[in-house]
């Protein structure tokens, strides 16, 4: 998507959910910032998605932070002639790491986040 708002963020929400369901997943727990397309969703309808408010300036503790950090060191210092190319550079990236989970696991399974919860 190109922009993120709360009909964006739960546009997203309803998919998730339909992907949990299709994979036989019960729960799930999403971790964010306090941006408002977030915290203005009514969490308590998205019966299978936990939601847990990261603390304020605190990127560290964002798993998805890490993630970006290894995506941005693999496109830096690069030109793209257009922003199609720069897509199609992600969307190939992303595939590379769809295709093997062990490396997102290495760079976003922190320690707080293995603990099972009820």
């Amino acid at each position: 998507m190109s922009h993120l708002d709360k009909q964006c963020f739960a546009y997203f929400l309803q998919q998730l959910q339909v992907h949990l369901q299709e994979k036989g997943i019960d729960q799930a727990l999403l971790m964010g910032d306090g941006a408002t397309a977030h915290t203005a969703q009514n969490w308590s309808e998205q019966q299978a998605l936990q939601w847990q408010k990261l603390p304020t300036a605190c990127p560290e503790l964002n798993p998805a932070e890490r993630f970006f950090e290894e995506l941005s060191a693999k496109t830096s210092n690069r030109v793209f002639e257009d922003k199609q190319q720069v897509e199609d550079y992600l969307a190939n990236l992303v595939r590379q790491y769809q295709q093997q989970p062990n490396r997102i696991s290495s760079l976003t399974l922190f320690s707080y986040l293995s603990a099972q919860t009820n």
